[in-house]
């Protein structure tokens, strides 16, 4: 009978790996298998969390969407999720077997403040879950939730089962997103994947270090742009004109991704044709930085000039452009037809 029902799980699991094999990212590749194990495993909700072990900061996608507009007191989770016995028991030795709260003391587990301030109050009294393979100083898995039942021992093998495929899956994914990045370079353009942090995903150089590093301001607006617990809030494509260090304006778009690796594309911020015809070459430095929200003194320290020359500057690209101020010459940049 055991064999039997050991045979219908890896049935179970291999069904999962076929019906997802062809989904074209992390995101789509993970909100179906949510949805997928809650059929095999009927649950109140079910949720994917990525756990940054440093930060304490969860990011995650759940099913049902909207649960997690309907969960009280979030930022209570944030603060005591070590109490949970799962995740305390994943941290400490990794593994990707499922594992329930009342493998663990549970009446202990009732005690803490995660139950009587989180799991509780949003009507959690039973949960299972089983880790998946992630970066260093994440704790990544996905958890199953009941308000009226404990999962069964039958569920839980179901369930170690069904971690092994969806590692799998989320394994080829990263392979598929990596060989993207690689198919679409160009001289004209930089794409990456970044993490949540806005660190590079690449293989590591001998010393540690990685080949490609962001400009700090890329960074900055990268942890920004992704600085939400709700991964679905951020699938929204994020796009902005950011300067690095020198001043230099880049044009960058990110395509956020649930599973973290976060597709991020750099392009040189060009002036149109009618613009760079009117200015002179240290004209169009200054005009750059200025439209990648350049103070008078940025500008001056990137280029080695005096504020005053600056000033000198500006006055002559505006008489130029055709405008009054600075505002209006960042309108007109971005403009396609000459003001005048």
């Amino acid at each position: 009978m055991a064999g039997t029902k050991n045979e219908e799980h890896r049935q179970a699991a291999l069904n999962l790996l076929l019906r997802h094999s062809t989904a074209t990212s992390s995101t789509e590749l993970i909100a179906g298998l949510l949805a997928s194990i809650n059929e095999l495993i009927p649950s109140t909700s079910l949720a994917f969390n990525e756990v940054d072990l440093v930060s304490d900061r969860v990011r995650g996608l759940t099913h049902p969407p909207e649960i997690l507009e309907q969960w009280r007191n979030l930022d209570l989770f944030d603060r005591w999720m070590h109490q949970n016995p799962i995740i305390s028991e994943l941290n400490e030795t990794f593994h990707q077997r499922a594992v329930r709260w009342s493998d663990h003391d549970i009446e202990h587990f009732k005690t803490t403040e995660l139950y009587h301030q989180f799991m509780a109050p949003n009507g959690v009294e039973y949960q299972m879950g089983f880790g998946l393979p992630g970066r260093s100083g994440f704790l990544r898995g996905i958890v199953m939730n009941r308000a009226d039942r404990d999962f069964t021992d039958s569920e839980r093998d179901l369930a170690t089962e069904i971690s092994a495929t969806t590692a799998i899956l989320i394994r080829v994914s990263a392979q598929r997103a990596s060989a993207f990045v690689e198919k679409v370079s160009s001289p004209d353009w930089t794409v990456l994947l970044v993490d949540h942090a806005g660190t590079v995903l690449s293989e590591p150089n001998a010393d540690g270090s990685h080949s490609a590093e962001l400009a700090p301001t890329f960074v900055a607006w990268v942890r920004a742009a992704l600085d939400d617990r709700n991964i679905l809030s951020q699938l929204e494509v994020r796009q902005a004109i950011v300067a690095d260090e020198a001043g230099r304006p880049f044009n960058l778009r990110l395509v956020p991704d649930v599973a973290g690796s976060n597709l991020l594309i750099i392009a040189g911020q060009d002036l149109p044709v009618w613009v760079t015809d009117r200015l002179t070459e240290r004209q169009r430095d200054v005009l750059e930085r200025l439209v990648a929200g350049g103070t008078n003194d940025r500008i001056a320290r990137a280029l080695g000039i005096s504020v005053e020359t600056v000033k000198k500057h500006l006055t002559q690209i505006y008489r130029a452009l055709g405008v009054a101020d600075r505002t209006s010459a960042i309108v007109a940049v971005r403009s396609e037809v000459p003001v005048s």
